[in-house]
């Protein structure tokens, strides 16, 4: 199965920049504030969503139509190997460091979604 292959492959993480999430169409669950976005949904996102970028082509195409975006993702053998411990080494460091300042970000973010949500089924 190709997708199975190439998400073998495939190394990094969601910076959560939302470039993916405004490709199509703009997604529901996507919401920016105050210059910074978020998925509404996260944890619980659909597998599409997850499986996103599948290969190469779709980082290729993400620069193409969205320029000002940069995708974390990347796959084995298409970076050099230092771009590629450099990328892990970031990833390490940034998500492996409990900082007061990244906790707060979180908790933010949190309190956000659950107003956003709370306002939405007031509406219901």
């Amino acid at each position: 199965n190709k997708v199975y292959k190439s998400m073998k492959n495939r190394k990094g993480f969601c910076n959560r920049c939302g470039a993916c999430c405004k490709l199509v169409f703009k997604c529901p669950a996507y919401k920016e504030e105050n210059g910074e976005g978020m998925c509404l949904i996260y944890n619980d996102r659909p597998g599409v969503c997850a499986l996103y970028p599948i290969d190469q082509n779709d980082i290729k195409e993400l620069k193409k139509t969205m320029p000002q975006y940069k995708c974390d993702y990347y796959f084995d053998g298409v970076l050099d190997h230092n771009a590629n411990r450099e990328v892990d080494k970031l990833f390490t460091e940034v998500y492996s460091k409990k900082r007061k300042s990244t906790l707060k970000g979180t908790l933010k973010i949190l309190i956000l979604s659950l107003k956003d949500w709370s306002s939405r089924l007031k509406k219901i």
